[in-house]
C-alpha cells in the first residue's frame, strides 16, 4: 500500500565539509566513527536505524525517501506532529528576537498561566529543561518540605534517567523479592548502595501491601511518586482506588504526593488528575508542553511552590538553569498549548475509536487473540492474550510470552508497511485524519495476514531472558 503523498521540502545541506552520505546505511556507518553504537538513544534496529530527513504533519520521510506515518510522536512530545505551521512560526519569530537570556520574557508567565488553568492542583509553575530534570526537582522539593529523605515509587514505573528513581524499572525475577515487598533493584551499573537505601518500591494496585510498606517507612518518607496513567508505555495502569489510597496515605503520613504527568497530561484537557479526580501535591509535566523543544516543569499550590521563594524563612531550595524557561521553547510551548483545545481531544478519541474498531476486526478475521486497550484519550495499545496486566510483574510475564514472538515481529512488519508504532502503541496527533487511520488499518491488515500463524501462536521462537526480550524493542 502506498502512503498518501504530500509536498516534500528540500533537504538541508550536509553540515560537514565532505560529501553527504545518501542512505541510512551509509549515515550509520559514518556515525559509528564518532558516536557510541552510532546514535545517542537506545533505538535497536538491525542492520541500521532509519535516519530522518524531515517530517510533515503525522508523516516522516527518511533519507532513503521512505514515508511513514508516526504514531510514536517522539514518545508523545509531538502531539501536533511535525512542523505545525503555527509552532514553526512561533519558533521562527522568537529566534529572530532572542533564543536565550538571563532576562525573563512575557512567555514565561504566559505558558505558566496556561498550565495553571488546566491542571486542577496547580497554581504556580517552575520550568526546567527535561522531564527527568523536573522529576529531580520535584524530589528535591519534597525533601525540603518534609525534612525527610526516602522516596516511594511503583515497581516498574518510569520517571526519567535519574539513577535513584529509575531503579526497579526493568528488573528481572531473580532480583524482585516478595510480591508484597518488592526489592529495590539498581538499573545501572555503579548506582551507589546509599542511594538505593533511599528508595521504597510499592506493588502497583495492591492496596494493603502498599499501605504496610508506607506505614513502615513513615518516619523517613518524603514523597510518593507515581505515573497516574500507565505503568509502562500503555501496559497496565494504577486503579483510581489505588491512586486515592496513595493520596490518603501521603496526607496521613505527612508525605508529598507527586504525579508524573510528563506523558499522562495528554489524557485530556486537565490531565489524568482531572480524569480520576485525585489531586497531587506536585505535578511534573514535560514533552508536548514545549511544542517539540526540550522542556520540563513542576507545578503545585502556593504553599508547596513557596519552597522556591528567595525570602520568607520557610523551607528553601535553589533552582536555576542556563536554559530553563528559555524563550524559544516557551514560544513553541505557548503555540502548542493554545492549539491543544478540548475539540482536539475529542477528535483524538474519534480517531482512536476508528483505529481500534478497524484493528479489532482484523484480529477477529485472522483468529488472533488480542485486544486494543485505550489507556488514555486518543491513545491505544495492542495487547495479545486475555490476561489482565495490573502490575510490573504482569508486564514482565507478558514480555516473556509475547514480545519476541509477536510484538517485535508485528512492529517490524508495520514498519515495512510505513507505520511507526513503538511497542504497538498508537498515539494520535492533531494532523491525523480519517484517511491516515484507514491507511493504518490497511497496513495492519497486511501485517497481520503475513504473520497470522505466528500471532496465533502456531509458530513461535524460543524466548530468552527479559533483558534479551526488551533489547529487541525500539524504545
Amino acid at each position: 500500500m502506498t502512503p498518501p503523498s504530500t509536498k516534500q521540502p528540500v533537504s538541508d545541506n550536509w553540515p560537514l565539509n565532505s560529501k553527504r552520505p545518501t542512505s541510512s546505511a551509509a549515515l550509520f556507518e559514518h556515525a559509528q566513527k564518532h558516536l557510541v553504537d552510532g546514535y545517542c538513544r537506545p533505538v535497536v534496529r538491525e542492520p541500521n536505524p532509519f535516519y530522518l530527513d524531515f517530517g510533515h504533519g503525522c508523516w516522516t520521510t527518511d533519507v532513503d525517501g521512505n514515508r511513514r506515518i508516526d504514531f510514536t510522536n517522539n514518545f508523545g512530545a509531538l502531539i501536533h506532529g511535525y512542523s505545525h505551521p503555527k509552532i514553526v512560526e512561533a519558533i521562527s519569530t522568537q529566534a529572530a528576537r532572542a533564543t536565550c537570556s538571563t532576562m525573563p520574557t512575557a512567555l514565561e508567565a504566559e505558558l505558566a498561566e496556561i498550565l495553571s488553568d488546566r491542571l486542577p492542583s496547580v497554581n504556580k509553575v517552575r520550568f526546567s529543561n527535561t522531564g527527568t530534570e523536573a522529576v529531580m526537582l520535584a524530589l528535591k522539593m519534597a525533601r525540603a518540605l518534609t525534612g525527610k529523605a526516602k522516596i516511594a515509587k511503583i515497581e516498574g514505573n518510569y520517571h526519567g534517567q535519574y539513577e535513584l528513581i529509575d531503579s526497579s524499572f526493568e528488573s528481572t525475577p531473580e532480583a524482585w523479592g516478595s510480591p508484597t515487598e518488592p526489592a529495590t533493584v539498581a538499573r545501572n551499573a555503579g548506582t551507589p548502595s546509599y542511594m538505593l537505601d533511599q528508595l521504597i518500591v510499592l506493588p502497583c494496585n495492591d492496596l494493603e501491601a502498599s499501605r504496610k510498606i508506607l506505614a513502615a517507612n513513615k518516619d523517613d518518607l518524603a514523597a510518593i511518586i507515581v505515573d497516574p496513567m500507565q505503568i509502562q508505555l500503555g501496559y497496565g495502569k494504577p486503579d483510581p482506588e489505588y491512586l486515592r489510597m496513595l493520596r490518603n496515605e501521603a496526607s496521613r503520613l505527612g508525605a508529598i504526593l507527586i504525579f508524573d504527568e510528563v506523558v499522562a497530561f495528554r489524557n485530556g484537557l486537565h490531565g489524568t488528575q482531572g480524569k480520576v479526580g485525585v489531586s497531587p501535591d506536585i505535578t511534573v509535566v514535560g514533552k508536548f508542553i514545549g511544542g517539540g523543544l526540550p522542556i520540563g516543569a513542576v507545578g503545585g499550590p502556593d504553599n508547596i511552590m513557596s519552597v522556591f521563594k528567595l525570602s520568607g524563612g520557610g523551607p528553601r531550595i535553589l533552582h536555576s538553569g542556563t536554559f530553563s524557561a528559555n524563550p524559544l521553547t516557551l514560544a513553541a510551548g505557548v503555540a502548542a498549548m493554545r492549539l491543544l483545545t478540548s475539540g482536539v481531544f475529542e477528535r483524538f478519541q474519534v480517531l482512536s475509536d476508528r483505529l481500534c474498531q478497524g484493528m479489532s476486526s482484523v484480529l477477529a478475521t485472522y483468529g488472533v487473540n488480542g485486544r486494543l486497550e485505550q489507556y488514555c484519550t486518543g491513545s491505544a495499545k495492542l495487547v495479545f492474550g486475555s490476561e489482565p496486566i495490573r502490575n510490573y510483574r504482569d508486564i514482565y510475564v507478558y514480555y516473556e510470552k509475547h514480545q519476541r514472538s509477536k510484538v517485535a515481529p508485528l512492529q517490524e512488519e508495520l514498519l515495512k508497511r510505513n507505520v511507526i508504532a513503538t511497542r504497538l502503541s498508537f498515539l494520535m496527533s492533531s494532523p491525523m485524519n480519517e484517511a491516515d487511520i484507514d491507511f493504518t488499518i490497511g497496513a495492519f491488515a497486511g501485517a497481520v495476514k503475513e504473520l497470522a500463524p505466528q500471532l496465533r501462536g502456531e509458530a513461535t521462537e524460543s524466548i530468552g531472558s527479559g533483558q534479551e526480550t526488551r533489547k529487541n524493542v525500539m524504545r
